[in-house]
């Protein structure tokens, strides 16, 4: 199930930087797994032996009654039951012999096949260890000291330059393998420290690929995708799941009590602070409580909020805190009610979080700092939720729909 779970939710597990210590796990299974091979290869063993020695020890019986008829007839017909009754116990017990010496290839080979699978090449060209030391990820700009500030007699020192944005996004095109069509087709976007920045469009536009190259999941044809002003592919991918916490539509939940699957979130997280996330998210449930199978004790709005809090411990465990950190919500919200929705985001906004939230229902962004309008892989429309509204193009459109019965879905995927 270890094994099974984590190759299902692989992409989940890198982007809460939980892959180490799920193969970590892995590996400790498959060397108890090897373990109870040899005991249960050497019990088999012992049985067949005592087996094999029943057939030897009654064939000898059955000479030895029969040696007084053998010494006055040697070639009588005792000594060839005694050689027939031989045969097929000796057979036997070599047959069983065989079938579990057949059976540990087998075993091998799988074993062999995880490993391949967990040392697969990624998609995206990591940096060497001394390129990302190089890359430092600058902290919050905090205010100057009162020793710091000059006398009016002094010359006037030059302003301070100002922050990088949080995430940004420059001249991004990206096409997914073997696709005909560029999935993003040129964007430019750039998310502040403690912004909510909104993504919509209808699917197929591209947004949700907007947050796989967030985490970078893929790297982008042209452009790059820059993190506190330095480029996602010189800080490297183990850098950016640590500064970038994601949260999608359908999260992955291990058959595990709530504590452990918070806790991939941060595995070093105390009850407390895994309660305070809790209470973020708007989740009220007990640390031990069982969620089952792929979560089947919870409902798909617990479900999610079980994966809100888990990010937000993530984003929390970053350099530097939440203040360093961005929260990417990929539809995180999908199975909430309006006001648990604006409950949430407005615990995460008071906390300072960097929110990109990618919406299918537009409500949520009433109070976004800005919403980006995708089409087609490109931006059309960008701005504050009651001017797009009011402008009458993309956004508008998108509204209007939301009220109509059905929809049409462009291309899946995106």
């Amino acid at each position: 199930a270890h094994v099974a779970d984590t190759l299902r939710i692989r992409e989940e597990i890198v982007a809460v930087g939980a892959e180490a210590r799920r193969l970590d796990g892995a590996a400790a299974i498959d060397a108890e797994l090897a373990e109870r091979l040899r005991r249960g290869g050497a019990a088999a063993g012992r049985r067949h032996a005592a087996s094999a020695a029943r057939v030897w020890l009654g064939a000898l019986a059955v000479l030895l009654a029969g040696a007084p008829g053998m010494l006055a007839d040697a070639a009588g017909l005792p000594c060839l039951l005694v050689a027939v009754a031989l045969v097929p116990g000796t057979a036997n017990a070599l047959d069983s012999v065989e079938r579990l010496a057949n059976s540990l290839p087998a075993g091998l080979e799988a074993t062999r096949r995880i490993r391949e699978l967990a040392g697969r090449r990624s998609a995206v060209e990591e940096p060497t260890q001394e390129q990302t030391g190089a890359r430092a990820v600058p902290a919050a700009s905090a205010p100057p000291e009162a020793s710091d500030v000059p006398a009016a007699s002094d010359v006037p020192a030059a302003p301070a330059a100002p922050d990088p944005p949080a995430l940004e996004l420059r001249g991004v095109r990206f096409a997914y393998p073997d696709a005909p069509v560029d999935a993003l087709a040129g964007i430019d976007l750039s998310v502040g420290r403690g912004e909510l920045v909104g993504l919509v469009g209808a699917t197929g536009s591209g947004k949700s690929t907007v947050a796989r190259l967030t985490q970078r999941h893929f790297d982008p044809r042209e452009g790059a995708v820059l993190v506190h002003g330095a480029d996602a592919r010189a800080l490297g991918s183990a850098r950016v799941h640590e500064l970038v916490a994601v949260a999608d539509q359908a999260p992955f939940v291990l058959d595990a009590d709530l504590a452990t699957n918070l806790r991939l979130g941060d595995p070093d997280a105390d009850d407390d602070a895994l309660r305070a996330a809790l209470r973020v998210a708007d989740l009220d449930l007990p640390l031990d409580a069982s969620v089952g199978r792929r979560g089947e004790r919870l409902s798909g709005g617990q479900r999610q909020r079980l994966a809100l809090a888990r990010t937000l411990l993530r984003a929390r465990a970053a350099p530097g805190g939440l203040a360093n950190a961005v929260l990417v919500l990929d539809e995180a919200t999908s199975h909430q009610d309006p006001p648990t929705q604006a409950r949430i985001t407005a615990r995460l906004r008071e906390l300072g979080a960097t929110l990109v939230v990618v919406a299918h229902r537009l409500d949520p962004l009433r109070d976004a700092d800005r919403i980006h309008v995708l089409e087609d892989g490109c931006i059309v429309e960008s701005g504050r939720y009651d001017e797009l509204a009011a402008a009458g193009g993309a956004f508008a459109a998108l509204l209007a729909a939301q009220e109509e019965p059905g929809q049409v879905a462009r291309n899946p995927g995106a």
